[in-house]
């Protein structure tokens, strides 16, 4: 086999390993955000796959939150995780997955529950 279809065949078969890990991780919804990094070192299958992922994390929208007892209350906040959704497509360029995301979780008018 020569350099080119080596290097080929090796990059297909990391790709699949990482977005196949990608996936089982994902049945923890807690570590979405992990599986979306892992997703997005993978070309473009991996980018598509991460900004499904995105549009997908499991929100219950309620209505407005009550206040929190303190600021550890805070940072772990339903809202917290729209927010993070947030920062993970700013980080990666998804705007038409940010714009997606806040068409259903709006600008944090309701606690949201990820």
């Amino acid at each position: 086999m020569d350099t080119y279809a080596n290097s080929v065949y090796n990059r297909d078969i990391r790709r699949h390993f990482v977005l196949a890990y990608a996936e089982s991780i994902l049945s923890d919804p807690w570590l979405w955000r992990m599986a979306v990094e892992y997703m997005v070192t993978c070309d473009e299958i991996g980018l598509q796959t991460a900004r499904e992922v995105l549009l997908h994390v499991p929100m219950r929208l309620l209505e407005p939150a009550p206040k929190a007892m303190n600021t550890s209350d805070n940072a772990a906040s339903p809202t917290s995780h729209l927010k993070d959704l947030l920062e993970v497509c700013d980080e990666h360029d998804f705007l038409d997955t940010k714009a997606d995301i806040c068409r259903v979780g709006g600008p944090f008018p309701r606690r949201v529950i990820v």
